[in-house]
């Protein structure tokens, strides 16, 4: 978040930001009101993890999310529906791009465009009182008998799991690393602070989006509950 904070305002919420959102709170109405993105990276890079922190603010409200991996999420998301880190060499080119959505509508309203034809529907007991309990396994045991698969046997659950998983941090490592030699200043304790020779998007002009006010910012983290 340091090196992206030296082109981007970003807000973050939650024990490693400043902002709060208490449960008793409406705060999350935010998100569509002042916010362009949203990032929902996830605890852990592994094949077919995707949690809450895509599904409920990612493409429960009106952003476009941010997620770290693309081949993580592309199989079972709307194309064009969300922004991978990973499409970019470094923090930089990430920022550009950002950017450019914010000052571009039309550009920025392509990634809403899935929603002409589909909408988002969490199925909780919170939201749905007939949806069944166990946040969907139910759903997912009865799809199983209907369409019966090859059966999958694995013999080393932790080995499997390793595999499917990426090393913690490397990704963002490296990413960083890139970011550096392309003229990224190291990182320090100072580094949080914007340098003298960067623009934050509050000021840019031009500024428009569907639903967002001209205080642009982008929502770096996941709201705590």
């Amino acid at each position: 978040m340091a090196g992206l904070k030296r082109f981007i305002e970003v807000d973050v919420y939650g024990g490693c930001g400043d902002l709060k959102c208490a449960k008793q709170d409406n705060c999350q109405n935010k998100i569509n009101s002042d916010y362009h993105f949203y990032y929902a990276a996830e605890n852990s890079i592994c094949t077919d993890y995707i949690t809450e922190k895509l599904w409920n603010q990612g493409y429960g409200f009106l952003v476009v999310p941010i997620v770290l991996r693309r081949k993580i999420v592309e199989k079972y998301v709307p194309p064009h529906s969300f922004i991978a880190v990973d499409d970019y060499p470094t923090i930089q080119e990430l920022a550009i791009h950002l950017k450019r959505l914010i000052s571009n509508r039309e550009e920025y309203m392509k990634y809403f465009e899935w929603r002409r034809d589909y909408q988002t529907i969490i199925l909780d007991q919170r939201q749905h009182a007939s949806a069944e309990r166990l946040w969907g396994f139910c759903q997912v045991c009865r799809l199983t008998q209907l369409k019966p698969r090859p059966t999958l046997i694995i013999q080393n659950m932790e080995e499997f799991w390793d595999k499917s998983c990426e090393k913690a941090g490397e990704f963002v490592d490296e990413f960083l690393r890139r970011s550096v030699i392309a003229g990224l200043p190291s990182f320090n304790s100072s580094a949080a602070k914007k340098s003298s020779n960067v623009t934050p998007l509050s000021t840019a002009q031009n500024v428009h989006s569907v639903n967002k006010s001209n205080s642009v910012k982008s929502l770096w983290k996941t709201i705590t509950y």
